[in-house]
C-alpha cells in the first residue's frame, strides 16, 4: 500500500487554491511596502528637519570639571574638614523628549526610583532651561544611597538625558565646635548664579556661604577643568575629544587651636547656667590671634551635606535663641584674624 499514491486530490483545488494564496500574499506585501514607504516618508519629509538638528544639537556638549577644594587647617596643621564623593542623579534638558506626556512619563519613573517628586524634576528641568542652560547637567536628586545609585547605573543607559555622576561633598569631622568658624558649602540660589557665573561658576557648582568657607571661597575654591565631548542622542558618551585638567583649591591655615577651641566649646557649655546664648574668644594679647573663638546655641554644619537638608535648615531658623547667629561675631568680627 502506499500511503502517498492513495492520496486523492481534487484536480480544481490543486490548481485554485495556489493562485488565490499568491494573491493575498501580492496584496499583503503591497499594503506593507505601503506602510513603511508612508513612515518612511514622513520620517524624511516630516521628522527629518528634527531629526538632523537634534542630530547635530546633541553631537557635541561641554561640561565643566569641578576642582578639589581646598582643606582648612587649624594652626598645628590638623585638617578641620575632609573632602569626599557623593552620588547624584542628573538630567541634561537637551536629550529628554520633546513630547511633554513622555517627559513627565520620565519624571515618575524617576520618582519612583529616587524619592523625588515628579513636578519637582520638572520645575528643576524648567529652571535649567529658562536659564539657558539646557545642554548642562542639573542635579535632580543629590547624595544617593548606594543601592539606588547601583540602581540608576543600571537603567541609565535606557533613560534620555539621565545620568549617575559623582559629585563633591564637604565633610566636616569637627563637629558643632567648628560650625561658625567654617561655616559651610552649598548649591547657588538664582541670585548668586548671576554674579558667579561671570568668574566662571557652573550653576550645580558648590560655593562657601558663610564662615571661612565663604570669606575665602576664592582661595579654596581652585580651578574648574573642562570636558568636550561627543555624546549620541540619549547624552550617552561616545567619546571626549578634549579634556582639561582642573586645579586644586589651595589650603587656608587658621590660627585657631583646635584642642583649645574644644576645650573653650564644653567649658561655656557646662558653665552658661540659664543663660540661652554665650560666647567666649580667646586671643592674644600680643598678635591679636584668635586661638578659640566660641558661639553658642550653634549646629552641626553636616546637615547642609544631606540630600535635602530643608527641614532641618527651618528648625535652625524656627530656633529662637538664633543658632545660625555667631554670637562673638556680633561684637567681633575679623576673619583675617583667624
Amino acid at each position: 500500500m502506499s500511503l502517498v499514491g492513495d492520496r486523492r486530490v481534487d484536480p480544481g483545488l490543486s490548481r485554485n487554491r495556489p493562485r488565490g494564496n499568491v494573491g493575498v500574499l501580492r496584496i499583503a506585501v503591497v499594503v506593507l511596502f505601503v506602510v513603511l514607504g508612508a513612515r518612511l516618508a514622513q520620517m524624511q519629509l516630516v521628522d527629518g528637519a528634527e531629526y538632523a538638528e537634534r542630530s547635530e544639537r546633541n553631537r557635541i556638549v561641554v561640561e565643566s570639571v569641578s576642582p578639589t577644594r581646598g582643606l582648612i587647617y587649624d594652626r598645628k596643621g590638623q585638617p578641620l574638614v575632609t573632602n569626599s564623593g557623593s552620588f547624584a542623579a542628573m538630567i541634561t534638558p537637551s536629550f529628554l523628549p520633546e513630547s511633554p506626556t513622555d517627559r513627565y512619563r520620565l519624571y515618575l519613573y524617576l520618582e519612583d526610583l529616587l524619592g523625588v517628586p515628579a513636578l519637582q524634576i520638572e520645575e528643576t528641568v524648567t529652571a535649567a532651561e529658562d536659564r539657558g542652560q539646557r545642554d548642562l547637567p542639573v542635579p535632580i536628586a543629590r547624595a544617593l544611597d548606594r543601592p539606588v545609585a547601583l540602581m540608576l547605573q543600571q537603567v541609565a543607559a535606557d533613560l534620555p538625558g539621565v545620568t549617575l555622576s559623582v559629585e563633591p561633598r564637604r565633610d566636616y569631622p569637627g563637629g558643632a565646635e567648628f560650625s561658625h568658624i567654617l561655616g559651610y558649602v552649598g548649591p547657588q540660589s538664582p541670585d548668586e548664579w548671576r554674579v558667579l557665573q561671570e568668574d566662571g561658576y557652573a550653576f550645580n557648582e558648590a560655593v562657601g556661604k558663610v564662615g571661612v568657607e565663604a570669606r575665602y571661597e576664592a582661595i579654596l575654591r581652585g580651578v574648574p577643568g573642562r570636558a568636550i565631548r561627543e555624546v549620541d542622542a540619549f547624552g550617552d558618551l561616545v567619546t571626549t575629544i578634549e579634556s582639561t585638567e582642573p586645579e586644586g583649591g589651595q589650603g587656608v591655615l587658621l590660627s585657631i587651636d583646635s584642642d583649645l577651641q574644644r576645650y573653650v566649646y564644653e567649658l561655656l557649655t557646662n558653665t552658661m547656667g540659664e543663660a540661652t546664648t554665650a560666647a567666649a574668644v580667646v586671643m592674644s594679647p600680643v598678635t591679636g590671634e584668635v586661638y578659640a573663638i566660641v558661639s553658642v546655641p550653634t549646629y552641626d554644619n553636616n546637615i547642609f551635606s544631606l540630600p535635602d537638608p530643608g527641614e532641618e535648615y527651618q528648625r535652625l531658623l524656627d530656633d529662637p535663641r538664633i543658632p545660625l547667629l555667631h554670637q562673638a561675631l556680633v561684637f567681633f568680627y575679623d576673619w583675617a584674624t583667624f
